[in-house]
């Protein structure tokens, strides 16, 4: 026959249990983390900073594809995240194919008319081609000559040079 406090002691153990099992299931599920990164969709260096690895396959490789821990040699960068972003700049320019990451990195058809250029107007036109090859900033441009052609169609004039 069972005592009082061994009663108590199996109704404090069934507790837990019951107690354990509501909290499985009402346990809220972790929602992600609002400070996840959002994708990049724009180079993180400019065109005339991205310009330096054809350039550097252009003088030091005959514009053959070349390796890319020579590539970063040659402009004096490690194999770090620094090169990537670089590497990663020029290709989403145009200008290369290939990054840090790939066997070779080789001047694009973009990025041979930038290197060797026939004139000073095509170097020009590969290097705005070169932008207009980033969507985000081919949106800004296409937008920007919409206001402009608005702007002449209604007279009105820009409120600053950058307009």
């Amino acid at each position: 026959m069972k005592t009082e406090a061994t009663k108590q002691g199996d109704n404090l153990d069934v507790a837990k249990v019951v107690r354990d099992k509501v909290k499985k299931v009402t346990r809220k599920k972790k929602k992600p983390s609002s400070t996840a990164k959002a994708k990049r969709t724009f180079p993180l260096f400019d065109i005339e900073e991205s310009r330096k690895i054809p350039d550097v396959i252009k003088q030091l490789n005959a514009g053959n594809p070349w390796d890319p821990k020579d590539i970063a040699a040659a402009i004096g960068m490690a194999m770090a995240n620094n090169f990537y972003y670089l590497s990663a700049s020029s290709r989403d320019y145009g200008l290369t194919l290939g990054t840090r990451d790939t066997e070779k990195i080789e001047l694009s058809e973009l990025g041979k008319k930038l290197v060797y250029p026939k004139s000073a107007l095509a170097e020009s036109e590969a290097i705005q081609e070169a932008f207009r090859h980033v969507e985000l900033f081919k949106k800004a441009s296409v937008a920007r000559k919409k206001r402009s052609v608005f702007r002449e169609a209604s007279g009105l004039r820009p409120c600053c040079i950058n307009c």
